[in-house]
């Protein structure tokens, strides 16, 4: 079945998001556990920050195939990092401004926020 323009433009951009997602939660995972009291906590995020960097690295193997640049910044793409950028501020700021049990409760709200999807 052959794809139309439309279909694999749409396809890219799928992929672009996912990319940024992905890297985005690493920043995420990573700002969480420097947040993280609770050891059990710490590790269960640096499990899903182990994962993370999976996926990432994964969705980067498919860039490698002819196909999408994985350096290209779309306008969705653009959104996914400004939502994850926003999330990994938010810990930043409350670990500097606050005590250890909020910076945590920020960090646990973060991680555990939904990744977009701008199709």
């Amino acid at each position: 079945m052959e794809t139309s323009k439309y279909d694999e433009a749409r396809l890219h951009e799928l992929l672009y998001q996912a990319l940024e997602t992905e890297a985005g939660g690493i920043k995420i995972y990573e700002t969480a556990i420097s947040c993280a009291k609770n050891s059990d906590l710490k590790e269960e995020w640096q499990g899903y920050l182990d994962e993370t960097k999976t996926h990432h690295k994964t969705l980067l193997e498919v860039f490698e195939k002819p196909g999408p640049d994985s350096k290209a910044r779309t306008p969705g793409r653009k959104v996914v990092a400004h939502i994850g950028d926003s999330l990994v501020k938010a810990m930043q700021m409350a670990r500097e401004e606050s005590d250890a049990d909020a910076a945590q409760l920020v960090a646990a709200n973060a991680s555990c926020s939904p990744r977009p999807r701008i199709t």
